[in-house]
């Protein structure tokens, strides 16, 4: 999987098998993949009864696994099994909750323990520990200005997305810098790899956003408990703020270029098709745009927010802006609001709570409006097998029916019972190559008014690939994964419209207050007792 992996991921849980492995801008997508790796080949270790328990099983481990990747990359088992069901799975199976959570926790743990085994740390303690202030955190008007930060966080996740997106479409052109990175696939690594370096360089352009900084020493400096601005002026020397600040730029400079150069920088590392992950990356470019704003937030008010009150002595903590933006940027650009939750375990920090959460919630509402996650991009960029998402606002998955996007031009026999005959007994007697045929040995059946939104859910929860719509026991079509696929984008962009407003209900007959119930499940079953309860209105008045 080049790149981050999570989205191949995505499309294995839902019944695909894929195959093959893709600068690791971040290690969860590495992560993930190993346990994944692992999970399969610990599952040929133990006998499976039959296919059918190979393939469940095998999916609910799978789902485990990747929530011990995510876990043991941040040493967060709750935030990592919460990762797992909203990002990685479709549904998430209830008897596989309580072994996501304990494998997540032995996998975390362990990795915390190693680090004390190295000596790399002294104990066990949070990857980025915060010290704010318990008393008085923040002001209640306050939490405004954290939405208005998940709005900032949303807009720039979708101009991530869109950026990492252009750069794609761009490379896939057919032109001569097309042709030559395919005869020459090692030009294109070498060359980003170039461009980074150059625009890195501390020396040159680098010094401006503290880029000789790894990513873990970044997000500590990030998540200070001290204002950088009120005091940079006022000290000859700080092991921090010497880092973000240059004799040409203040802080508020150096942290607004640290977030867009790293927006950048990430947004063109991450099409190189070498294993990497985006989490720490989205981590580390949201806690930049988060300490920019904080910093101004603190600049602009040194005595709070609200003016009837002074909080000179309390003032506002730019670094838990750096928090709130961190999980804001990764939660908008996964569409994954379990980045708080990873972010609460990361940091130990529980004091803005709150704030955090309306932060994520705002730039997840916001980047879903404005496009779609990283990962749904990639998916569509691979054109990788899978659903895309049902607007949530769209009611027409509940008025559109499978009859008006099911592959009707089948080949249908027609014989005479004689001729049927013939023609079953010569089958019967010939020799079938099954290699050649796919069997299906338990078809799934619909109905021409089951809905798209069931059609949607069937397809989900059971990994189908095609399913046959039938009438009173006749086959009148067969939708595919694809035909859903078309038709769910179709009616997402407004082309798919229902043909009919009026939706089928119960209907009570005055004459005599029968009910005349038609349901997508039911039809058939109804249609039989209607004409039941036709015959039996005959014999009544035959007998009278």
């Amino acid at each position: 999987a080049a790149g981050s992996g999570v989205g191949e991921m995505k499309v294995i849980l839902r019944g695909v098998v894929l195959k093959g492995s893709g600068l690791p801008l971040g290690k969860e997508g590495p992560f993930v993949h190993m346990a994944a790796m692992v999970t399969n080949q610990l599952i040929k270790l133990f006998p499976i009864r039959s296919q059918n328990e190979y393939e469940s099983r095998f999916l609910d481990l799978i789902a485990v696994a990747c929530a011990v990747g995510v876990a043991t990359t941040f040493a967060a088992p709750v935030g990592g099994v919460l990762y797992s069901i909203e990002i990685v799975s479709v549904f998430f199976s209830v008897r596989s909750y309580w072994m996501g959570f304990f494998a997540a926790t032995i996998g975390a743990l362990f990795w915390r323990l190693f680090t004390v085994w190295s000596h790399m740390e002294d104990n066990i303690t949070h990857l980025f520990k915060t010290n704010f202030r318990r008393e008085y955190p923040y002001e209640t008007l306050e939490l405004i200005s954290f939405a208005i930060l998940g709005v900032f966080a949303g807009i720039s996740a979708f101009l991530f997305v869109t950026l990492q997106r252009h750069i794609v479409l761009f490379n896939r052109k057919r032109t001569t810098f097309h042709i030559i990175l395919q005869r020459y696939p090692l030009i294109y690594p070498v060359l980003v790899t170039t461009i980074i370096c150059l625009v890195s360089f501390p020396p040159a352009f680098g010094q401006y956003y503290g880029s000789w900084l790894s990513s873990e020493q970044s997000m500590h400096e990030l998540f200070s408990n001290y204002t950088w601005g009120t005091i940079a002026d006022h000290i000859d020397k700080d092991e921090i703020i010497d880092n973000w600040k240059t004799p040409n730029t203040s802080v508020y400079v150096t942290t607004f270029l640290f977030f867009v150069m790293n927006l950048v920088i990430v947004a063109l590392g991450s099409t190189l098709p070498v294993p990497s992950g985006l989490i720490i990356p989205s981590f580390k470019i949201g806690a930049g745009l988060g300490r920019f704003y904080g910093e101004w937030m603190a600049y602009i008010f040194p005595k709070g927010i609200n003016p009837y009150y002074d909080r000179t002595d309390l003032p506002i903590i730019a670094g838990a802006y750096a928090v709130a933006g961190s999980a804001a940027f990764a939660g908008a650009n996964t569409g994954a609001l379990s980045s708080a939750v990873i972010i609460f375990e990361v940091t130990g920090q529980m004091t803005h709570l709150l704030p955090v959460i309306i932060a994520v919630i705002t730039a997840t509402l916001v980047a879903q409006r404005l496009g779609p996650s990283i990962y749904d991009s990639l998916i569509k960029l691979k054109k990788l097998p899978y659903l895309p998402p049902i607007i949530q606002s769209s009611s027409s998955a509940h008025r559109l029916f499978v009859q008006e996007f099911m592959e009707r031009d089948l080949m249908v026999i027609d014989m005479s019972q004689e001729e049927q005959a013939a023609w079953e007994e010569d089958q019967l007697n010939s020799i079938v190559d099954f290699s050649t045929c796919r069997i299906d040995p338990a078809p799934f059946q619909l109905v021409e008014k089951t809905t798209l939104l069931k059609v949607y859910s069937i397809f989900s929860m059971l990994g189908l690939n095609h399913a046959y719509v039938t009438s009173i026991g006749r086959l009148v079509g067969v939708v595919a994964l694809k035909d859903l696929r078309i038709a769910i984008e179709q009616m997402n962009q407004g082309i798919l419209v229902p043909q009919s407003t009026t939706t089928p209900s119960i209907i009570i007959n005055a004459s005599d207050s029968d009910l005349h119930y038609e349901d997508t499940i039911t039809s058939v079953a109804t249609n039989d007792s209607e004409m039941t309860r036709q015959s039996d209105k005959e014999i009544e008045t035959n007998n009278v």
